[in-house]
């Protein structure tokens, strides 16, 4: 007969283990998921948020000074400062100044999904 072991894990282990885990799940999406504080300065980017900072900036740097195209930051910035969920849709010209964008030609069309956490 089989019995389970009683193994105890330290509290900071797990904690350590299981905020690797999220940042790799995370890290596979092909979405943009990054987090802010109150003050707007980005304190988590999972890889593919990379594309829209022009390599510019990033974690520890206020959202607005990313290099991120102005009209995607605003209406992220609109809901920390409602402090409530927007979805807003964002439509860019090939000549407003993202990573994202200089590669095209015409329009992009992009959904901001942002929310107090």
């Amino acid at each position: 007969m089989l019995k389970k072991a009683n193994i105890k894990k330290d509290p900071s282990q797990a904690l350590a283990q299981d905020a690797l885990t999220e940042n790799a799940i995370l890290d596979t999406l092909s979405d943009a998921c990054f987090l802010l504080n109150s003050e707007g300065v980005i304190t988590y980017a999972n890889s593919a948020t990379a594309r829209f900072f022009s390599g510019q900036g990033g974690i520890g740097q206020k959202i607005d000074a990313c290099g991120m195209a102005p009209r995607l930051s605003k209406a992220v910035l609109e809901a920390l400062v409602e402090n409530e969920a927007i979805v807003r849709p964002v439509i860019l010209s090939d000549r407003e100044t993202s990573a994202t964008t200089l590669e095209q030609t015409g329009e992009s069309a992009w959904l901001v999904d942002a929310a107090p956490v």
